[in-house]
């Protein structure tokens, strides 16, 4: 009986080791790794930044006006946290009155029990608490669509870009952008891998539907979704010549939606994008040569930025940078292309100098896909160009020709699995 015992206790002892040593020691290993590098950026970011940016008191007086409290006492707690004179409207009694900021009311409310509470900590806790969701939720995509090392190599270069970690999570919207971005994203490729026998597969579209919602009335960047969407709808067009592809519906979804939205928030809060141009620039008027010139002047600063001061950051362009040019037929190329244009056109119709990049953080996984896709491509090349990792995904069979059902079966083939 007791030889019996000992050698259960080894099969046991033996199984736990192999599971630990697989597949499952391997997640647990990433996951923690993962873990252990949000808190090293969180608390890097807690030791050099203060989490009140200039933008902050906005949605903290509006979280306030939410929890209950009276306009002047807003106006009393927000002069607390922050700068009260701001560039765009020349005081903080305008906090309330500023068209640009009046639509984004989905951080504000979500912060609003928490404020209640715990003051001006109770912002962080929305803006931290998306920010986490957001890497989970790319740490996973990633993992599951190029294997560990790309993900981990990818992750840790995500993690290491200082001002678009301080960006997400400051008492700012870009953290919930990015996972409402990300939760878009997700839900229109999913329903382009849903086969066609499952009438669910519609679930999904209202899925995206409503995340570009909320993206809208977190920050007006719709053109970034939408912009992405629309890019990956048109490289897939210019691939197979077919425009009724399997982007084509999320496409509509999210562009249509994206310019629902757009347009109601500029009924409802008639906003002057030529005078916030105006402002930011400092021009006397509004040219096109202008226009052209500030958003130049922009884009350099932002590089310059990650070049002097976020090496992570400047090596993460250069990577996405390369990612696009090698990997040009690739869907990840095209949700990046499209996400990182729409950011470069919002922030040349503000006319903002020094951003960093910021406008097209809310994309931030489409660049972490092309990254991704990158280096899973590099550790797939042997010997010279190979077939890329793309994200395409196999196509559905086509009911009119079993010679097309091989052909795509074939492509399917050379992509990773979903």
């Amino acid at each position: 009986m007791r030889l019996l015992a000992v050698r259960g206790s080894a099969l046991v002892i033996e199984s736990v080791r192999k599971r630990l040593t697989g597949g499952l020691g391997r997640a647990i290993v990433y996951w923690l790794i993962l873990a252990a590098g949000f808190a090293v950026a969180l608390i890097r970011t807690l030791w050099t930044h203060s989490l009140a940016a200039p933008d902050s008191l906005y949605y903290y007086g509006r979280a306030l006006l939410y929890a209950g409290y009276s306009r002047e006492e807003a106006f009393a707690a927000a002069e607390l946290i922050g700068d009260p004179i701001s560039a765009s409207t020349g005081s903080i009694e305008h906090m309330f009155d500023w068209n640009l900021v009046e639509p984004r009311v989905v951080y504000s409310a979500l912060s609003a029990p928490f404020v209640r509470f715990m003051g001006w900590s109770g912002m962080i806790v929305v803006s931290v608490g998306a920010a986490v969701a957001l890497f989970a939720l790319m740490g996973w995509a990633l993992r599951r669509r190029f294997g560990t090392l790309p993900a981990l190599g990818t992750m840790a270069l995500m993690l290491g870009c200082q001002l678009w970690f301080f960006f997400a999570v400051a008492g700012l919207t870009e953290s919930l952008t990015a996972l409402w971005f990300a939760i878009a994203l997700g839900a229109a490729w999913r329903y382009r891998n849903t086969p066609l026998v499952r009438p669910r597969r519609y679930v999904w579209l209202v899925v995206a539907g409503l995340a570009v919602v909320l993206f809208a009335f977190t920050r007006q960047a719709v053109l970034v979704p939408a912009g992405a969407l629309f890019v990956a709808w048109l490289g897939e067009l210019i691939r197979t010549r077919r425009a009724r592809n399997s982007w084509l519906l999320p496409a509509a979804v999210i562009v249509g939606t994206s310019f629902v939205c757009q347009v109601w928030q500029l009924l409802a809060w008639p906003y002057s994008s030529n005078k916030e141009w105006l402002i930011q620039s400092g021009a006397a008027e509004r040219t096109i040569a202008g226009t052209l010139r500030q958003g130049a002047k922009a884009t350099v600063s932002g590089l310059l930025t990650f070049v002097t001061a976020d090496p992570a950051m400047a090596f993460s362009v250069l990577l996405l940078a390369a990612g696009l040019i090698i990997g040009w037929r690739w869907t990840e190329s095209h949700l990046a292309l499209g996400a990182l244009a729409g950011g470069l056109i919002y922030q040349f119709i503000n006319g903002a100098p020094r951003t960093g990049l910021r406008y097209s953080e809310p994309g931030w996984l489409a660049y972490a896909l092309v990254i991704a896709a990158l280096l899973a491509w590099f550790g797939r090349s042997n010997k010279g160009l190979i077939s890329p990792p793309g994200l395409a995904g196999p196509a559905r069979p086509s009911q009119t020709s079993q010679a097309s059902q091989t052909s795509q079966a074939s492509q399917a083939s050379q992509t990773l699995p979903i």
